[in-house]
């Protein structure tokens, strides 16, 4: 506890409240006295704390060591977490990649053979129209 939260406390207690504070912990000082008492006293944190039912500054310091403990560890299994789902959308990536290049590959297969049909429908064209004229000069003679 710091003396500007001692402070804050006993200006907000009432008359009967800070008179029950005073016969439990001791002392007959008013409320800027217990302030002053207890800067003049560090020594005196934990009994004060105790009778104010709050937390010592050595308590909230081991508290916010154990919560910043518990923040690092969160942080590491999100952090694994994460990269075991990077590495999962990789994989995925690269099966999907894969798949594309097999889809190219028939792709470029397929437009291969539509070339090869044309070829071999202009070639039928062709013996198609040489048939014809060579129907035409014989129907001429």
């Amino acid at each position: 506890m710091i003396h500007t939260e001692l402070r804050e406390i006993v200006f907000k207690m009432t008359d009967e409240e800070f008179l029950a504070f005073r016969r439990r912990f001791g002392g007959d000082n008013d409320r800027d006295g217990y302030v002053k008492w207890f800067v003049d006293h560090p020594e005196k944190e934990s009994a004060l704390c105790f009778a104010l039912n709050m937390p010592t500054q050595a308590e909230r310091f081991a508290s916010a060591q154990l919560s910043a403990a518990d923040a690092a560890t969160l942080s590491e299994r999100h952090a694994r977490e994460s990269n075991q789902l990077a590495a999962a959308a990789n994989t995925q990536a690269a099966e999907a990649n894969n798949q594309a290049a097999m889809a190219n590959a028939l792709s470029t297969r397929a437009n291969e053979l539509a070339l090869y049909s044309l070829y071999a429908s202009g070639a039928a064209a062709l013996v198609a129209i040489l048939a014809l004229v060579v129907s035409i000069a014989q129907a001429v003679r």
